[in-house]
């Protein structure tokens, strides 16, 4: 009788749990959707889509019972805060959401830190966090921020990729940012810079932020060589269309074409 009560209560509890997370799996795909539409500007100016999606992860990860997909909604979470700060022309608004961004994806890498996806998108945070705050807390974390990208990259993804290539070879990206963008003193290094961002652009070209990151460093104190060749990849990346990046990025191509076309003028010109 005993166990006849056990396997009863046993399969009712996996049986609610499996419906919490058909609900929650349902309301992941709507978050999804919207966010892929995360560009949308409503008629009172806020990215409503995105502002949509945020409540209804925040409603998914509550109900959600798998640890896989909790890691998933809450890594989209981390996301759309992360689009909203950059979107954001308030300080205090901006540093909040990229601080919501930063905990959304530590909540990732205490779900599970064997998956890079949790290591990447909290370092991406912080770095914005930290330009946001100034130059003390920039100096104060960043070797925080590089752990972060090297954590991730020894790391592989949800999908089974490899973590140097998520976000289109995203670690590399921003360790040549923070390279080009530290001080000297604090570990700057241009040859550094040059060496990540070479490998982020010649490896994920269509990801457009890679290729105006390298011309940036190249054209910084480089030689008419160098300058030279900034200019040709910003003149090509001036010269594409949002559908010629990574599809899954059309709102970014979008700003990123415009962002190539302002450097062309600046450093070409």
């Amino acid at each position: 009788m005993f166990l006849k009560t056990l396997l009863t209560s046993i399969t009712f509890i996996s049986s609610f749990s499996f419906a919490n997370d058909q609900v929650a799996s349902e309301n992941f795909a709507k978050a999804t959707q919207l966010y892929q539409q995360r560009d949308f500007v409503d008629a009172n100016g806020k990215y409503s889509n995105v502002i949509s999606a945020i409540e209804i992860l925040n409603s998914a990860n509550t109900a959600a019972e798998d640890e896989d997909l909790k890691f998933d909604i809450v890594i989209l979470t981390s996301r759309c805060h992360y689009w909203l700060a950059q979107h954001s022309q308030d300080k205090a608004s901006k540093i909040t959401l990229f601080q919501a961004a930063m905990d959304s994806a530590k909540l990732a890498k205490s779900i599970s830190n064997d998956y890079a996806e949790g290591f990447y998108y909290y370092g991406v945070a912080l770095g914005r966090w930290a330009e946001a705050n100034g130059i003390s807390e920039s100096l104060g974390r960043k070797d925080e921020l590089i752990q972060s990208m090297k954590d991730s990259k020894i790391r592989s993804t949800r999908q089974d990729a490899k973590g140097e290539t998520i976000d289109g070879m995203g670690p590399d990206r921003i360790l040549g940012r923070a390279y080009y963008k530290l001080p000297f003193f604090a570990g700057g290094s241009r040859s550094e810079s040059i060496k990540y961002l070479s490998n982020a652009y010649n490896n994920e070209p269509k990801f457009f932020l890679n290729g105006i990151f390298y011309a940036e460093t190249l054209s910084d104190g480089g030689s008419t060589a160098e300058v030279a060749q900034a200019c040709q990849i910003l003149k090509e990346l001036s010269n594409k269309k949002p559908e010629d990046g990574q599809i899954t990025r059309i709102p970014e191509n979008k700003e990123d074409i415009l962002d190539a076309q302002k450097a062309f003028k600046k450093i070409c010109n």
